[in-house]
């Protein structure tokens, strides 16, 4: 939890979910703004990021924040050396 609005359960090594336990209250998924989950209740998800309802709306659009970050990374010239640039969320 960050703070008592915010819920980051980052997804770590080589899976691609994990389990939240969302507690009570009405949580919305950060990333599409469209599912909203009553908690509490334990719940399987790839992104998890989650808002009391409400508190969404104090975050930035990070869909929005992603796509500008590969445009800048992509305008960049690409490196001589032969390595690479990944960006991720």
């Amino acid at each position: 939890m960050y703070g008592k609005d915010i819920l980051v359960s980052p997804v770590i090594g080589e899976k691609d979910s994990r389990k939240v336990y969302l507690p009570e209250g009405s949580w919305v998924d950060v990333w599409d703004h469209s599912n909203t989950i009553e908690g509490p209740t334990t719940i399987e998800v790839q992104t998890p990021l989650f808002a009391r309802n409400g508190a969404e709306k104090q975050l930035p659009d990070l869909k929005e924040i992603y796509k500008k970050s590969l445009e800048i990374a992509e305008s960049r010239p690409s490196p001589t050396d032969g390595s690479e640039l990944t960006i991720g969320f």
